[in-house]
């Protein structure tokens, strides 16, 4: 047994399925959403595409996987104050209640410290 083999998964709501070679490395993976082949090692991408041929439908790009472009990397960095790293959790809330703590007596309690325990719970 010599040939790859194709190994179906789930990962993060997505369907892929795996090449693998018989020692265990992955060699590429089909994205089933987006159409694509991804080859890690362009070496075996006749290997890939017979092993594949059974579970490829319609027009299927094939090449290394997407380098992400500056519009993608920005949509999905954190805001500073939104990232955890260098603040603490509820570190803004806590800001905004020393800004603006509120009324002392209110018949309901003020919203944002029960989102305060929740950031830092």
């Amino acid at each position: 047994m010599d040939r790859p083999r194709v190994v179906p998964t789930r990962r993060h709501g997505r369907d892929r399925l795996y090449v693998r070679l018989p020692d265990g490395r992955n060699i590429a993976w089909y994205d089933r959403e987006a159409a694509r082949v991804n080859l890690l090692d362009a070496e075996h991408e006749e290997e890939v595409l017979a092993a594949l041929g059974p579970y490829l439908t319609g027009q299927v790009a094939v090449g290394p996987p997407p380098v992400p472009t500056p519009a993608d990397l920005a949509r999905l960095s954190l805001h500073p104050d939104d990232d955890l790293a260098p603040n603490r959790p509820g570190e803004a809330l806590l800001v905004d209640l020393d800004r603006a703590p509120g009324p002392a007596r209110r018949l309901r309690p003020d919203p944002r410290r029960a989102e305060l325990d929740a950031q830092r719970t």
